[in-house]
């Protein structure tokens, strides 16, 4: 149950991580955020922007968010649209668009709060489950069951949009590509490239060694050397948009997310204990539920 528990999750916080990092299908209609903030001085080096594009998105300490995942052209992506918050670790919410893969085997969003990471499913898996559609990964569970579990409660707990911009930082191989007019406004590209080691430096903060060996083994096992960054920054220092590409074993995924609303009300709570089953509660084996999106997650 645990090796389960901990594989559905990881399947999800990977979606989270990609969306909340990184362009969507609609238009990021500003960036919220008043004209009197003060722009990066011309001249600045990519680094010295990025540096005040992080702390920037730190104050601002929310967003909406349009994302697509996928495997880069003509791969059918997962796309989905929602709210961040991280100004007390990660809340928020996001529903996935229908017709996308996930939406079609019964998984329509799913949801964070302080202690716990929520997944939202269809009738089916309700058919199953008591009538319940929500389906609960307690973040202190997490890290009882196994130390998979808690490496995977770390890596939800540390991501956030800024999470991209610092990456980047932290690879010190960023360079200013040009300025485009993005959205309706103008906005600078910047790009890079993170290694794996990097990559691990940054991603894995609070895991202790045995989660950070479980984290390099499983990074190398996927055959994750490194990252691409693209990320297009507007006059206020904030992202507009962002593009990931990751490289592995099993192909190339990528990632576009667009930001807006900045300082955006995030009230993301917890799903009605009526409606919700706790993933304890599952059978061992995830296809006796006879649920698709719990047997396809797991």
């Amino acid at each position: 149950m645990a090796g389960r528990t901990a594989g559905a999750v990881a399947v999800v916080a990977a979606l989270a991580t990609l969306t909340a990092c990184g362009g969507g299908t609609k238009s990021a209609a500003g960036s919220g955020q008043s004209s009197t903030a003060t722009p990066a001085p011309i001249g600045a080096s990519a680094m010295d922007v990025l540096m005040k594009v992080a702390d920037r998105m730190d104050r601002a300490h929310s967003v909406k968010v349009v994302g697509t995942i996928g495997q880069g052209a003509g791969s059918p992506g997962i796309s989905s649209t929602g709210a961040f918050d991280w100004s007390d670790g990660m809340t928020g919410e996001v529903d996935l668009v229908p017709g996308s893969p996930l939406a079609k085997l019964g998984m329509l969003g799913y949801r964070y709060t302080p202690d716990a990471m929520y997944t939202h499913y269809g009738s089916e898996f309700a058919r199953h489950t008591g009538g319940r559609h929500w389906l609960k990964f307690d973040y202190a569970t997490l890290a009882k069951v196994s130390a998979q579990g808690a490496m995977v409660r770390q890596l939800l707990q540390n991501n956030n949009p800024v999470q991209s911009v610092k990456l980047l930082i932290a690879g010190g191989d960023v360079k200013k590509v040009g300025t485009e007019s993005l959205y309706g406004v103008t906005a600078t590209h910047y790009a890079g490239v993170v290694d794996a080691d990097k990559l691990v430096g940054q991603q894995a903060r609070g895991l202790d060694p045995k989660q950070l060996k479980l984290f390099k083994d499983n990074l190398a096992e996927a055959g994750v050397t490194s990252e691409t960054i693209d990320l297009w920054v507007d006059s206020h220092d904030l992202p507009v948009k962002k593009r990931e590409e990751l490289d592995s074993a099993g192909g190339r995924m990528v990632s576009t997310v667009d930001y807006s609303d900045y300082g955006v009300a995030v009230d993301a709570q917890a799903p009605p204990a009526s409606d919700t089953v706790d993933s304890s509660e599952l059978p061992e084996n995830p296809g006796d539920t006879g649920a698709p999106g719990a047997s396809r997650l797991a």
